[in-house]
């Protein structure tokens, strides 16, 4: 379900909101995994330069969490503008390990474990021999891709 922007008179939902900065880019912005922005498969965002906008998943994904402190100016400005009911959501919350060949979510990867206490110890994110793919049936290399709901 895509929910609209929602403006202060309207108090129509809360807006999940993530605030992101780009690694070529260090200005922060606001990413609205809900709201869909375009046909292109786009979805909205808001900056300080440039105000609302498009924000590719790819560009997204290219970006890391900003700290409250780097994104507390932009949440202020969203609300002033009004965005009164945003709900501040952490990176990791809209992102999954995705299979790079199919872009399944159905993966297992090797692990340690250990076998008198069966507590999780370790796993090498890098070695893409250690991921199974399900829907593949075989061995795949992986990211931890931003995935988002589409109409």
């Amino acid at each position: 379900m895509t929910r609209n922007l929602v403006n202060k008179s309207e108090n129509i939902c809360s807006m999940r909101v993530v605030f992101l900065k780009h690694v070529d880019n260090p200005e922060v912005f606001a990413f609205f995994p809900d709201s869909s922005w375009g046909l292109a498969g786009n979805n909205a965002s808001y900056q300080h330069t440039g105000q609302h906008g498009p924000c590719s998943i790819e560009y997204a994904n290219e970006s890391v969490q900003a700290t409250r402190d780097e994104s507390q100016a932009l949440q202020d400005e969203l609300i002033d503008i009004g965005y009164d009911l945003l709900e501040v959501i952490p990176l990791d919350s809209i992102k999954k390990w995705t299979c790079n060949e199919c872009e399944g979510h159905n993966l297992h990867a090797l692990a340690w474990v250990g076998l008198n206490d069966e507590e999780f110890k370790n796993w090498n994110e890098e070695d893409a021999s250690r991921y199974w793919c399900e829907d593949c049936q075989e061995h795949q290399s992986v990211s931890h891709k931003i995935i988002v709901k589409k109409d």
